[in-house]
């Protein structure tokens, strides 16, 4: 099932400041997470606290390594793929 993405201010603001290289294998993944979310390599489980977020599988444009941590805007009856993050991860 295909779910709309929305994105936080924090979101935002790490796009902003991906280098221009990297945008089309980040655009692409989500792209793929708009449409593959329940899939299982794309719900790595990340416990923060008592909130449970997921992540894709890792994006790898040259140079770089990211993942985009999320959650669903309603996890009972979702309708949207709420991406909080993408941050550069250690390889």
């Amino acid at each position: 099932m295909r779910l709309r993405l929305r994105f936080t201010a924090a979101f935002a603001e790490l796009y902003d400041r991906l280098p221009e290289p990297d945008l089309e294998k980040v655009n692409a993944a989500l792209d793929e997470l708009e449409e593959r979310h329940d899939q299982p390599e794309m719900r790595n489980t990340i416990h923060v606290g008592s909130a449970v977020l997921f992540a894709t599988t890792t994006i790898y444009p040259a140079g770089s390594v990211y993942r985009i941590t999320w959650c669903y805007d309603d996890r009972d009856h979702p309708t949207a793929v709420v991406c909080i993050t993408v941050a550069s991860i250690e390889a």
